[in-house]
């Protein structure tokens, strides 16, 4: 459904909006329309704020805003995080750009250009078509393409092709295909996206290679990184809990050898070490199975590094192919 909008010169007239070095509106009468910002309420998503709005307090110029008109001042098309991020410095009463005006009341007066989209999917699609600041995730992207797909249906016609998207936001027709498949990840995963308990380049990787199964193995994924004392699924907890099994297999056949070399007196000195009767000694130990115990080590080492290199530059590639297909 296409809001009505409100003409800038009525906006003018009533003071929410003046024209001095092009058209500037009052940080109170920028509204954020709700359900229309296509991001996540995530924890990266607040830090990208926290972030932008530190460097605009040290004097960083950031792009007007894109708004339309509407009842009582202008609503975001594009800039929802530059917005939120006015807003924090605003209500901390330290954004640079405050100034006092002829009775002494503090304002604070931000930038914006009037959209040119007139349709609600044009307006959607400027989401997609600008991001300046901060890339949407997969999940997103998902969300804001399956809305675009489903919007004609309040009119009673067809939804839009995954080529009519794909034109509306300068994506290819595979891109919108493989971001809608994202749409059907489960709350549960959702929820854990939302939590930071992982990524959304990761949970995008999990869904693309486990299908029906993703959200079991990102469960399965973070109780392994917490048993390591992390609190979200990184690459590198991903990668070190599946060591090959010839290694490990080989590593315990040579302990194996080890422990049948010890004699009865060896046995007493570990339990006596383990109770803490004794705080040294000597065992004596087959310097052959040491040494492949050694070898087997280091070869569970190498290959333990080629994974974790592995899915780091999986991650890279899928979160570059999520900003340029």
């Amino acid at each position: 459904m296409t809001t009505p909008t409100v003409s800038f010169r009525k906006l003018e007239e009533k003071g929410f909006v003046k024209r001095a070095d092009g058209l500037k509106a009052k940080i109170q009468d920028i509204h954020i329309q709700e359900g229309f910002n296509a991001r996540f309420d995530t924890p990266e998503y607040r830090q990208s704020v926290d972030e932008l709005a530190e460097l605009i307090a040290g004097g960083l110029q950031v792009p007007p805003l894109e708004c339309e008109g509407v009842d009582g001042g202008v609503g975001v098309i594009d800039g929802h995080t530059r917005t939120m991020a006015h807003l924090k410095l605003w209500n901390e009463k330290r954004h640079p750009d405050a100034k006092a005006n002829k009775e002494g009341v503090l304002e604070l007066w931000i930038p914006f250009f009037p959209t040119r989209a007139v349709t609600q999917l044009e307006k959607w699609a400027r989401i997609e078509q600008t991001q300046d600041n901060r890339k949407l995730s997969g999940f997103e992207m998902a969300f804001n393409y399956t809305r675009m797909r489903d919007e004609p249906l309040e009119r009673g016609e067809e939804p839009l092709t995954m080529e009519q998207i794909a034109k509306l936001v300068g994506k290819t027709r595979a891109h919108v295909e493989q971001m809608l498949k994202l749409e059907t990840a489960d709350p549960e995963m959702r929820g854990m996206v939302s939590r930071g308990e992982v990524s959304t380049t990761i949970a995008v990787n999990i869904i693309r290679e486990h299908g029906d199964e993703a959200t079991a193995v990102a469960q399965a994924e973070l109780k392994t990184a917490q048993s390591m004392g992390k609190k979200k699924i990184t690459s590198a907890t991903m990668s070190v809990k599946k060591p090959p099994r010839h290694i490990l297999e080989e590593i315990a056949e040579h302990y194996k050898v080890v422990a049948s070399s010890w004699s009865k007196e060896d046995r007493v000195k570990l339990v006596e070490y383990q109770k803490g009767i004794i705080d040294t000694g000597t065992l004596t130990v087959p310097v052959a199975s040491m040494l492949a115990m050694q070898l087997a080590f280091e070869e569970l080492q190498r290959i333990t590094d080629e994974l974790l290199e592995k899915q780091r530059l999986s991650e890279e590639k899928a979160s570059q192919q999520e900003a340029d297909v």
